[in-house]
């Protein structure tokens, strides 16, 4: 009864704060346009060797951008007793966003029984400067042991960092024949499926990232878009490829060797084409995978059944509220 009284105290904490954050984060919102922030200085905080519009961008150098942060939290039961794992799925997330963590956890990352079956997950988190943010996170990672967190500024020019946060800890903690998909918090998952895909790629995975995977894309140079890309930054006139950062694939082989090479490959901050970077060094290839970036569209998907079928593999809901996951997941569909 104890057990259950403090488990009960523990979750009323976390709703607490959750308003509490959300409140904060209303009145801050009122300052807004006092104080934009320099978004490309942010990005270049996390490594100084880069500059704006001045030095150009390597593709290679000697050791520059070795990942020496510490990572605060790296004890999750994502990869304890790893006998039997297959799947190890790293999800971004951002400190807010309980609400995604909640549903993503009675939903799609509920195959893994609590990381305790053949399908594991972790979020990944950086460096959270609001104490009362901070010790939400805690509260929530003591109920469900879920969290890799980094000491590096948690925004989005750091979603390389994340990702390479969670290939070292993944190389680090789990097994050397499981496959990984780095995901968002705003994702669906056909879980049964992608297990399915997997397997039947799992020889090419061995030294291929696999997706939605394009190739010969242009950069975005509308210097008012998150995905801007200067010239000094990259100058060249298109990137040879990369996959969807939406959800992408690959085995424990590739995830140890990108970790290993990234120190040589100067940071970029689209976290997606950073890791076609280091596939690339590493002659590495991208392999595309039909239904790994679906995007809702009424016509194309008429009801939520559609959405559950096989050709759906890894679903974007950035048009939806959270809880469309939810509606999805409790669709009842017969064949």
């Amino acid at each position: 009864m104890r057990k259950y009284i403090l488990q009960v105290c523990g979750i009323l904490f976390i709703i607490l704060v959750f308003f509490e954050v959300n409140l904060y984060r209303s009145k801050k919102s009122k300052f807004k346009h006092q104080k934009e922030v320099d978004w490309h200085a942010v990005r270049h905080e996390i490594n100084g060797s880069i500059t704006f519009n001045s030095t150009i961008r390597q593709s290679w150098c000697d050791g520059c951008f070795e990942f020496r942060y510490k990572i605060l939290k790296e004890e999750p039961a994502t990869c304890l007793n790893p006998e039997n794992i297959r799947l190890i799925f790293l999800i971004s997330t951002t400190p807010l966003s309980l609400k995604k963590r909640m549903i993503i956890r009675e939903t799609w990352a509920s195959y893994s029984k609590k990381n305790s079956a053949n399908i594991r997950y972790a979020f990944l988190l950086g460096r959270i400067t609001e104490k009362v943010v901070q010790e939400m996170i805690d509260t929530e990672d003591k109920y469900y042991r879920d969290f890799v967190q980094g000491d590096f500024p948690e925004n989005y020019y750091s979603l390389p960092l994340k990702t390479l946060m969670g290939y070292h800890w993944a190389a680090k903690h789990c097994p050397n024949d499981t496959f990984v998909i780095k995901t968002d918090d705003d994702v669906f998952i056909n879980v049964p499926s992608i297990s399915d895909v997997i397997f039947e790629h799992k020889t090419v995975l061995q030294h291929a990232v696999g997706g939605f995977c394009r190739h010969n894309i242009e950069p975005v140079r509308d210097i008012e878009s998150k995905y801007y890309v200067s010239y000094a930054e990259f100058p060249e006139e298109k990137f040879k490829g990369y996959c969807s950062g939406t959800g992408y694939v690959t085995s424990m082989n590739v995830v140890q060797q990108v970790a290993r090479i990234s120190k040589n490959v100067p940071f970029f901050h689209l976290e997606d084409v950073y890791v076609a970077f280091c596939a690339e060094h590493l002659n590495f290839t991208l392999h595309h995978i039909d239904g790994f970036n679906t995007v809702y569209d009424k016509e194309k998907h008429p009801n939520l059944c559609s959405l559950k079928n096989d050709s759906v593999l890894v679903l974007h809901n950035f048009q939806k509220k959270p809880s469309f996951l939810l509606e999805i997941w409790n669709e009842l569909c017969y064949d």
